[in-house]
């Protein structure tokens, strides 16, 4: 065990307090007000998605930075200096009869504080920043079919590498229930 741990106490309402809980088992209360989602990086840093569905940065000293006013599902990518997470974008669909809501992958590099808006779409979820830190894997709707996704992680288009075309056959891959893990080999 290398430090503390943060815990999530339910607060009701899938909310919860950010918790310490340390070496010692002391449980400390690091955050006032509530959460929905906390995702701790292996460098200090924790991500946020708050009750106000905006997602958040807190940096080792406790220090709060917001990146987006309504997202959710941030994932760190392996060193824990970098998270991806989805944007909820204020427009409309492209497509009148789309049943997607309008999202865009962005990361957040904590060395250098930048944030990259890396692309856009309708129903793009669960962003995986690759090992190498060159391409992001997510998921989308964007071909009417939930699919696996590849995008350079500067920014570009993306393309399909999962299920193709629109029918559900054998080639159909089902999409995982919880978070996606990039394995590099």
């Amino acid at each position: 065990w290398d430090g503390p741990i943060v815990v999530g106490i339910d607060a009701g309402d899938g909310e919860y307090t950010l918790n310490r809980l340390e070496r010692a088992g002391q449980l400390t209360r690091v955050r006032d007000g509530l959460i929905r989602d906390a995702r701790p990086s292996p460098s200090g840093w924790i991500a946020l998605c708050l009750p106000d569905k905006s997602v958040a940065i807190r940096d080792p000293s406790g220090r709060e930075t917001r990146l987006a006013r309504r997202g959710y599902r941030p994932t760190w990518n392996q060193d824990g200096t970098v998270i991806a997470f989805v944007e909820l974008l204020d427009r409309t669909p492209t497509q009148a009869d789309s049943f997607l809501e309008p999202t865009g992958l962005r990361l957040f590099d904590t060395r250098s504080a930048v944030l990259t808006r890396v692309v856009e779409g309708e129903g793009d979820t669960d962003a995986v920043v690759a090992p190498d830190g060159q391409h992001v894997l997510f998921v989308s709707g964007r071909s009417r079919l939930a699919a696996f996704w590849v995008v350079p992680a500067a920014g570009g288009d993306p393309w399909q590498v999962s299920n193709f075309g629109k029918e559900i056959d054998a080639s159909f891959i089902p999409l995982p229930s919880s978070d996606l893990i990039w394995d590099a080999a």
